[in-house]
Protein backbone atom coordinates (compact mmCIF):
# COMPACT_ATOMS: atom_id res chain seq x y z
CA UNK A 1 0.00 0.00 0.00
CA UNK A 2 1.22 3.46 -0.94
CA UNK A 3 1.00 6.85 1.21
CA UNK A 4 -2.64 8.03 1.52
CA UNK A 5 -2.92 11.53 2.15
CA UNK A 6 -6.35 12.61 3.83
CA UNK A 7 -8.31 15.29 3.54
CA UNK A 8 -10.80 15.32 6.13
CA UNK A 9 -14.42 15.23 6.13
CA UNK A 10 -16.22 15.94 9.29
CA UNK A 11 -17.09 11.95 10.81
CA UNK A 12 -15.01 10.35 8.49
CA UNK A 13 -12.00 8.20 9.56
CA UNK A 14 -8.65 9.81 8.49
CA UNK A 15 -5.70 8.06 7.50
CA UNK A 16 -2.13 8.61 6.38
CA UNK A 17 -0.72 5.60 5.80
CA UNK A 18 -2.89 2.10 5.63
CA UNK A 19 -6.54 1.12 4.89
CA UNK A 20 -9.42 1.43 7.16
CA UNK A 21 -11.45 -1.15 8.31
CA UNK A 22 -14.47 -2.26 6.00
CA UNK A 23 -13.31 0.72 4.17
CA UNK A 24 -13.25 -1.86 0.98
CA UNK A 25 -9.61 -1.04 0.60
CA UNK A 26 -8.41 -4.67 2.23
CA UNK A 27 -9.17 -3.87 5.56
CA UNK A 28 -10.26 -5.98 8.12
CA UNK A 29 -13.05 -4.83 10.07
CA UNK A 30 -12.76 -6.38 13.51
CA UNK A 31 -15.21 -9.45 14.72
CA UNK A 32 -15.91 -9.76 10.90
CA UNK A 33 -15.22 -13.03 9.01
CA UNK A 34 -13.72 -11.06 6.24
CA UNK A 35 -10.09 -11.14 6.75
CA UNK A 36 -8.80 -8.30 4.48
CA UNK A 37 -6.55 -8.65 1.46
CA UNK A 38 -3.60 -6.09 2.39
CA UNK A 39 -3.97 -7.31 6.26
CA UNK A 40 -4.00 -11.25 4.84
CA UNK A 41 -0.88 -10.05 2.77
CA UNK A 42 0.70 -8.18 5.58
CA UNK A 43 0.86 -11.34 7.56
CA UNK A 44 2.31 -13.67 4.83
CA UNK A 45 5.17 -10.71 4.12
CA UNK A 46 6.02 -10.08 8.03
CA UNK A 47 6.09 -14.43 8.69
CA UNK A 48 8.24 -14.77 5.78
CA UNK A 49 10.92 -11.94 7.23
CA UNK A 50 10.27 -12.81 11.38
CA UNK A 51 11.33 -16.61 10.10
CA UNK A 52 13.96 -15.93 7.22
CA UNK A 53 11.70 -18.31 5.16
CA UNK A 54 13.43 -16.23 2.02
CA UNK A 55 10.02 -17.00 0.00
CA UNK A 56 10.14 -15.63 -3.29
CA UNK A 57 7.77 -13.80 -4.59
CA UNK A 58 5.68 -15.96 -6.51
CA UNK A 59 5.63 -18.42 -3.52
CA UNK A 60 4.23 -15.97 -1.29
CA UNK A 61 1.01 -15.33 -3.67
CA UNK A 62 0.18 -18.84 -3.89
CA UNK A 63 -0.14 -19.13 -0.26
CA UNK A 64 -1.91 -15.45 -0.77
CA UNK A 65 -4.76 -17.12 -3.05
CA UNK A 66 -5.30 -19.01 -0.48
CA UNK A 67 -6.22 -16.42 2.25
CA UNK A 68 -7.85 -14.03 -0.65
CA UNK A 69 -8.01 -13.39 -3.96
CA UNK A 70 -6.76 -9.80 -4.24
CA UNK A 71 -3.93 -10.77 -1.73
CA UNK A 72 -1.29 -11.67 -4.60
CA UNK A 73 -2.11 -7.97 -5.51
CA UNK A 74 -1.29 -6.46 -2.31
CA UNK A 75 1.74 -8.63 -2.24
CA UNK A 76 2.79 -7.40 -5.13
CA UNK A 77 2.02 -4.13 -5.64
CA UNK A 78 2.26 -1.81 -8.50
CA UNK A 79 0.10 -1.20 -11.83
CA UNK A 80 -1.57 -4.12 -13.07
CA UNK A 81 -4.40 -6.00 -14.86
CA UNK A 82 -5.92 -8.65 -12.41
CA UNK A 83 -7.15 -11.82 -14.54
CA UNK A 84 -9.35 -15.06 -13.72
CA UNK A 85 -10.54 -14.41 -10.03
CA UNK A 86 -8.13 -11.89 -9.58
CA UNK A 87 -4.78 -13.83 -8.28
CA UNK A 88 -3.47 -13.81 -12.03
CA UNK A 89 -1.34 -10.10 -13.05
CA UNK A 90 -0.46 -8.80 -16.04
CA UNK A 91 1.82 -5.95 -15.16
CA UNK A 92 0.83 -2.65 -16.44
CA UNK A 93 3.05 0.50 -16.74
CA UNK A 94 3.18 2.52 -13.52
CA UNK A 95 0.53 5.06 -12.48
CA UNK A 96 2.69 7.83 -10.59
CA UNK A 97 2.86 11.37 -9.92
CA UNK A 98 -0.40 11.42 -8.28
CA UNK A 99 -1.73 11.42 -4.40
CA UNK A 100 -4.50 9.66 -3.09
CA UNK A 101 -6.65 10.84 -0.42
CA UNK A 102 -9.01 8.42 1.50
CA UNK A 103 -12.10 8.95 3.68
CA UNK A 104 -14.26 6.34 5.15
CA UNK A 105 -17.70 7.09 6.26
CA UNK A 106 -19.01 5.93 10.10
CA UNK A 107 -20.02 3.07 8.49
CA UNK A 108 -18.81 -0.76 7.19
CA UNK A 109 -20.08 -2.68 4.49
CA UNK A 110 -19.93 -6.30 4.36
CA UNK A 111 -18.09 -7.81 1.35
CA UNK A 112 -20.90 -11.18 1.49
CA UNK A 113 -23.24 -8.87 1.75
CA UNK A 114 -22.34 -6.21 -1.15
CA UNK A 115 -21.87 -9.36 -3.57
CA UNK A 116 -25.27 -11.08 -2.37
CA UNK A 117 -26.73 -7.39 -3.67
CA UNK A 118 -24.73 -7.61 -6.93
CA UNK A 119 -26.16 -11.04 -7.50
CA UNK A 120 -29.43 -9.84 -7.07
CA UNK A 121 -29.37 -7.09 -9.30
CA UNK A 122 -31.50 -6.87 -12.66
CA UNK A 123 -29.65 -4.48 -14.43
CA UNK A 124 -25.62 -3.53 -13.95
CA UNK A 125 -23.98 -0.98 -15.94
CA UNK A 126 -20.24 -1.56 -16.51
CA UNK A 127 -17.41 0.88 -16.66
CA UNK A 128 -15.61 0.50 -19.81
CA UNK A 129 -12.82 -1.07 -18.66
CA UNK A 130 -11.37 -1.51 -22.25
CA UNK A 131 -10.75 1.97 -22.79
CA UNK A 132 -9.42 2.03 -19.27
CA UNK A 133 -6.59 -0.80 -19.90
CA UNK A 134 -5.80 1.03 -23.62
CA UNK A 135 -4.74 4.44 -21.65
CA UNK A 136 -2.74 2.24 -19.03
CA UNK A 137 -1.32 0.84 -21.93
CA UNK A 138 -0.33 3.18 -23.21
CA UNK A 139 0.91 4.66 -20.20
CA UNK A 140 -2.08 7.66 -20.39
CA UNK A 141 -2.87 8.34 -16.71
CA UNK A 142 -4.82 11.28 -17.23
CA UNK A 143 -7.16 9.41 -20.41
CA UNK A 144 -7.37 6.45 -17.97
CA UNK A 145 -9.09 8.34 -14.77
CA UNK A 146 -11.95 9.26 -17.28
CA UNK A 147 -13.44 5.80 -16.91
CA UNK A 148 -12.75 5.11 -13.20
CA UNK A 149 -16.25 3.51 -11.63
CA UNK A 150 -17.21 1.24 -9.37
CA UNK A 151 -20.16 -1.10 -10.05
CA UNK A 152 -21.09 -2.03 -6.58
CA UNK A 153 -21.63 1.87 -6.33
CA UNK A 154 -24.93 0.87 -8.08
CA UNK A 155 -26.26 -1.49 -5.58
CA UNK A 156 -24.53 -0.44 -2.67
CA UNK A 157 -26.23 2.48 -0.76
CA UNK A 158 -23.35 4.24 1.85
CA UNK A 159 -24.91 7.19 3.32
CA UNK A 160 -22.85 10.16 2.22
CA UNK A 161 -21.17 8.73 -0.15
CA UNK A 162 -22.45 11.65 -2.59
CA UNK A 163 -21.25 14.48 -0.20
CA UNK A 164 -17.85 12.53 -0.10
CA UNK A 165 -17.57 12.47 -3.77
CA UNK A 166 -18.45 15.99 -4.63
CA UNK A 167 -16.31 17.93 -1.86
CA UNK A 168 -13.27 15.40 -3.16
CA UNK A 169 -14.21 16.65 -6.89
CA UNK A 170 -14.91 20.58 -5.59
CA UNK A 171 -10.71 20.53 -4.36
CA UNK A 172 -9.38 19.28 -7.64
CA UNK A 173 -9.64 15.19 -7.59
CA UNK A 174 -9.59 14.17 -10.93
CA UNK A 175 -11.75 11.31 -10.03
CA UNK A 176 -13.62 10.28 -6.65
CA UNK A 177 -14.80 6.50 -6.52
CA UNK A 178 -15.82 4.23 -3.66
CA UNK A 179 -13.45 1.45 -3.04
CA UNK A 180 -13.65 -1.93 -3.15
CA UNK A 181 -17.29 -3.44 -2.03
CA UNK A 182 -17.27 0.05 0.00
CA UNK A 183 -17.61 2.20 2.18
CA UNK A 184 -14.51 4.12 1.65
CA UNK A 185 -14.10 6.70 -1.12
CA UNK A 186 -10.43 7.58 -2.72
CA UNK A 187 -9.78 10.93 -4.54
CA UNK A 188 -7.17 11.43 -7.06
CA UNK A 189 -5.40 14.68 -6.80
CA UNK A 190 -2.61 15.22 -9.10
CA UNK A 191 -0.67 18.54 -6.85
CA UNK A 192 0.18 17.37 -3.05
CA UNK A 193 -0.87 20.55 -2.12
CA UNK A 194 -4.48 19.85 -3.40
CA UNK A 195 -4.82 16.27 -1.61
CA UNK A 196 -3.22 17.54 1.80
CA UNK A 197 -4.68 21.29 2.03
CA UNK A 198 -8.53 20.57 3.63
CA UNK A 199 -7.93 19.23 6.85
CA UNK A 200 -12.02 19.19 7.02
CA UNK A 201 -14.55 20.49 5.62
CA UNK A 202 -17.85 20.79 7.08
CA UNK A 203 -21.56 21.02 4.98
CA UNK A 204 -21.77 24.29 6.82
CA UNK A 205 -19.43 25.15 4.53
CA UNK A 206 -16.58 26.13 6.98
CA UNK A 207 -13.17 24.08 7.22
CA UNK A 208 -10.17 23.80 8.66
CA UNK A 209 -7.40 24.16 6.05
CA UNK A 210 -3.47 23.83 6.08
CA UNK A 211 -1.96 27.28 4.66
CA UNK A 212 1.37 28.36 4.54
CA UNK A 213 2.14 29.18 8.27
CA UNK A 214 0.12 26.62 9.69
CA UNK A 215 -3.59 25.27 10.10
CA UNK A 216 -6.23 27.55 10.28
CA UNK A 217 -10.24 27.61 10.21
CA UNK A 218 -12.03 30.13 7.19
CA UNK A 219 -15.71 30.57 6.47
CA UNK A 220 -14.43 32.22 3.39
CA UNK A 221 -14.49 35.47 4.70
CA UNK A 222 -12.77 35.44 7.73
CA UNK A 223 -10.05 33.27 9.42
CA UNK A 224 -9.05 32.22 12.23
CA UNK A 225 -6.26 30.51 14.13
CA UNK A 226 -6.18 27.55 15.76
CA UNK A 227 -4.49 27.18 19.54
CA UNK A 228 -1.14 25.21 19.31
CA UNK A 229 -2.29 22.40 21.93
CA UNK A 230 -5.63 21.94 19.52
CA UNK A 231 -5.02 19.12 17.06
CA UNK A 232 -6.48 20.46 13.58
CA UNK A 233 -8.28 16.67 12.89
CA UNK A 234 -10.14 17.37 16.33
CA UNK A 235 -11.97 20.62 15.98
CA UNK A 236 -15.71 20.15 16.07
CA UNK A 237 -17.98 22.18 13.83
CA UNK A 238 -19.57 23.97 16.76
CA UNK A 239 -16.18 25.05 17.92
CA UNK A 240 -14.93 26.19 14.36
Amino acid sequence: LGPFWAAVLPGYTTLVAGAAAAGGAGGTDAGSADAGSADGAAVIFILNEIFSASLTEKEKCLIGVKVGADVPFSLTGGTALALNIGEVLAPLPAFTGYYIVLAKPDCGVSTLGAYAQYDKAVYIRHPDTAAMFDALSAGDSKRALRYVENVFEQVIEVHDRPYIKSTMRKYGSLAACMSGSGAAVFGVFKEKADAEKYIQTFKSGIQVVNGRYGPYITDGKKNAKIPKDTDPKDVTEDQA
